[in-house]
């Protein structure tokens, strides 16, 4: 495939000529003896596609050919081809290779039905648009001769790379995190302030719990958590002196009578705490 290099006068080759019908004849081209491809540089397209007879047709502008050396060398190799067919088949009438109009040369291409289009993405697209730009690999099947002594050439545009105008699909703003309550899904997405922790109340403290909090050591407040489970004041209440105390045992009652005036108090403090 050409691409940005010179076409060799010589590797310009004509093949058998093939019948297709009474009134066409196909004359092939090869160049250096391999199908005729040529990539183009970047080229405008002023019309899309057209539609003529019931095929579909592209004009390529030369129209910046005074900005791109490329084109320009494009445009030499159309020449060199054109002189190449023009000193073979000199005795017929030969159709332009390049058409003029409104003072714009065009290089008009028939587009295949297997066409593959492409944005500058790499991204197949379903047809091509006017004013863009774009770069073409581009076939020269031919020449067709008709009975009456005309040729003309045969064209096909095979793959396309499009410049696609840009289009934005969704909200793209990046929007200011300190006002409104935006929805866009960019960088400047709008996110808001997190719910505001719920009020758990806090369970109260026991009198054990306070113990542990004032410094008490937990062995100790283990023992009298236990201490408390033994003793209840339900359980004094429920206990039956005898009317009748023999002497005996008086003096060990009264003897008794401290430590258990001190074990109610103890009692009646804990319970009040």
């Amino acid at each position: 495939m050409i691409h940005n290099q010179p076409i060799i006068f010589k590797d310009i080759n004509i093949k058998k000529l093939l019948k297709y019908s009474d009134n066409y004849t196909l004359i092939p081209i090869k160049y250096n003896s391999n199908d005729f491809l040529i990539q183009t540089p970047k080229m405008y397209i002023p019309f899309g596609e057209k539609n003529i007879y019931d095929k579909k047709y592209l004009d390529l502008s030369f129209q910046n050919i005074m900005n791109d050396k490329n084109i320009e060398l494009f445009y030499d190799n159309l020449l060199i081809i054109h002189n190449k067919i023009k000193k073979i088949f000199n005795e017929y009438n030969i159709d332009d290779l390049i058409k003029s109009y409104n003072n714009t040369d065009l290089l008009r291409l028939k587009i295949t039905k297997d066409i593959l289009n492409y944005d500058h993405n790499r991204n197949i697209i379903d047809k091509i648009i006017n004013n863009t730009y774009g770069c073409f690999i581009i076939y020269l099947k031919g020449l067709w001769l008709n009975k009456e002594g005309n040729i003309y050439y045969h064209w096909e545009l095979l793959q396309s790379k499009i410049d696609m105008p840009l289009y934005l699909s969704e909200y793209s703003f990046i929007d200011d995190l300190t006002k409104g309550k935006g929805k866009g899904k960019g960088k400047g997405k709008y996110i808001p302030p997190p719910p505001p922790p719920s009020l758990i109340q806090p369970k109260p403290l026991t009198k054990y719990d306070k113990m542990i909090k004032m410094g008490v050591p937990t062995n100790a407040v283990q023992h009298k958590k236990t201490l408390d489970n033994k003793i209840c004041a339900d359980d004094l209440q429920n206990v039956t002196l005898k009317k009748t105390i023999t002497n005996d045992k008086k003096k060990d009652i009264i003897d008794d009578v401290p430590y258990l005036m001190e074990l109610l108090s103890r009692i009646t403090k804990y319970r009040i705490n």
